[in-house]
């Protein structure tokens, strides 16, 4: 590994690596990213890790990997855009799934989940707070249970932390825009244009109306 590799003037080559690097040792917790970039995962952060990205685009390869899969530690992130790419392609655009009794939290802000063919932003037994943000174009994804998703899925709720939605835009997702497994908080989401349906009853909110306020700015 090259002196400084990891700074502005010296950065990895892949998202994938300095993720990796950044969340598994110890003074490296921020992760800046520019152009276009592969998919990548976080699994072993040691602390709470922010991912900020300059026009960055993140696009899944190959047929069934999702853009990001997040599946421990508490997340950041902002300015991402992450992509589905065309077939054979069938990954999500987000996946935070924590296996066992593995914790994660994911806090996004100002970022766009667009034409993932898999789904936008699978949400199973993850905390979230997700704001100013775009979700278009995604699905239809599945879950192991047979649901087809579109936009959003929270597949479980979370045993602590947060559960919103805040300002968010989300259209064009085939089927459903939102669907929970239970009632989340959603305010100032702009949900239509979906394909059968645009916010699930059991998620306990309903699409404001467009105007002021209403969707991501």
């Amino acid at each position: 590994m090259a002196p400084g590799a990891g700074s502005a003037s010296t950065p990895y080559c892949t998202a994938r690596s300095g993720v990796n690097i950044a969340g598994s040792t110890s003074g490296k917790d921020v992760v800046v990213l520019e152009g276009n970039l592969a998919d990548f995962s976080i699994a072993v952060p040691l602390k709470a890790l922010t991912v900020v990205g300059k026009n960055a685009i993140i696009t899944s390869g190959s047929a069934g990997t999702d853009g990001i899969t997040i599946t421990n530690g508490t997340v950041y992130m902002r300015n991402v855009t992450v992509q589905g790419s065309a077939s054979p392609a069938t990954g999500m655009g987000i996946n935070v799934a924590p296996p066992g009794s593995s914790a994660v939290a994911l806090y996004l802000t100002g970022c766009a989940i667009k034409n993932n063919p898999g789904g936008g932003i699978m949400l199973n037994s993850a905390a979230f707070d997700i704001e100013n943000t775009t979700v278009t174009g995604n699905g239809p994804g599945q879950t192991s249970g047979g649901l087809f998703w579109g936009g959003i899925r929270v597949e479980s709720l979370p045993a602590s932390g947060p559960t919103i939605l805040n300002h968010l835009t989300v259209q064009n997702n085939n089927p459903v825009g939102i669907s929970c497994s239970g009632g989340i908080t959603g305010t100032g989401v702009l949900a239509t244009l979906n394909t059968t349906a645009q916010i699930a009853n059991s998620c306990g909110f309903t699409s404001c109306t467009a105007g002021a306020g209403c969707g991501a700015p």
